[in-house]
């Protein structure tokens, strides 16, 4: 986790081909395929370290981040901290009302899937700038409707949805591939090898969402089961890898503070923040139940608002940070 912050600079990676391959691109990811991936309940084999030491670290790193990085909040503490309260008393407010937080579950669906869209949307535009530019309005708008689309379409409501509007589910899943295919084909006409790293990129997270989508439209449930799990995962991963990156710029960029010397020594930080977080979950998932379910319920509904507010490519702060040069007469 120590890598030198001026990695990432060329050749259109944002670390380095290892690292991009393995952390960001996820190219393991299809390894979900396999038949012993999950149990016959179900579950992924992995689903006690996911949660513990990967999904739950990932969540609360952006609440780190918010805390202990003035870079990452701007001059706009107050919002952060309004969001906070007022998550958390509309979190107390449906429990005191309703008896539990079921009738989230719609909502933190929706915004969730928006989370998971916007996250690859972002990066896909970091891949652009490094390699050389791209096309903002496609590669922003586009790769989130399918992800959104797909995403949702593995809960059996959404189907009745699409059919009170007037949509027929089984021609909307064939036409949405048409939104990965087009973009790659795009790429591939404008294709240089400084572009193979952003391509790669695509081509993963295309796969893993078509996968998903598919999965769905057959009614494979196993398969889907295996996906859903492995979308968490790649997601986790793919920001904890994105965090690390900007700690490791963070060592001699930005102002000086707190965070700051965290990441000059970020190998044992990170070490320690993922073991913290997995030893708290499993002492507030055996003895305080609820209290941590809402907790996290708390942090989930944060790490998607906060991240939409720190990670602001069109910012020169952030840009700068995170290795990518901004034209003087355009944004990201």
């Amino acid at each position: 986790m120590g890598a030198p912050a001026s990695r990432g600079k060329s050749n259109g990676w944002i670390v380095s081909p290892w690292f991009d391959l393995l952390f960001v691109a996820n190219l393991l990811w299809p390894l979900a395929f396999l038949p012993g991936y999950i149990s016959p309940s179900g579950q992924p084999y992995i689903q006690f370290w996911m949660a513990y030491f990967i999904a739950t670290p990932h969540r609360w790193m952006t609440l780190l981040l918010a805390a202990c990085d003035p870079d990452r909040r701007g001059r706009r503490t107050w919002l952060y901290v309004l969001l906070a309260v007022a998550t958390a008393v509309i979190l107390a407010a449906v429990r005191w009302g309703t008896g539990g937080f079921q009738c989230l579950a719609l909502v933190y669906s929706l915004v969730l899937s928006w989370h998971f869209a916007t996250q690859h949307a972002g990066i896909l535009r970091i891949y652009s700038r490094k390699s050389g530019g791209g096309r903002r309005w496609l590669e922003t708008w586009p790769p989130r409707v399918f992800i959104m689309y797909a995403s949702l379409r593995v809960f059996p409501g959404f189907d009745v949805f699409l059919q009170t509007v007037g949509l027929n589910t089984h021609w909307v899943d064939l036409a949405m591939p048409a939104i990965p295919a087009v973009l790659l084909l795009v790429e591939m006409i404008d294709f240089s090898a400084r572009r193979i790293p952003k391509l790669i990129y695509m081509a993963s997270f295309f796969g893993l969402w078509g996968g998903v989508l598919w999965a769905a439209h057959t009614r494979r449930e196993s398969l889907g089961f295996a996906l859903l799990a492995t979308v968490t995962l790649v997601h986790s991963v793919e920001y904890l890898a994105v965090a690390t990156y900007y700690a490791w710029r963070r060592q001699t960029i930005g102002s000086a503070g707190l965070f700051q010397r965290m990441a000059r020594n970020w190998t044992a930080v990170f070490t320690w923040f993922v073991l913290g977080c997995g030893l708290l979950y499993s002492f507030g998932d055996q003895y305080f139940v609820e209290v941590w379910f809402a907790v996290n319920i708390w942090a989930s509904f944060l790490h998607c608002g906060y991240d939409g507010l720190m990670w602001k490519l069109r910012d020169g702060a952030t840009a700068k940070v995170l290795g990518v040069e901004l034209p003087s007469t355009t944004t990201a």
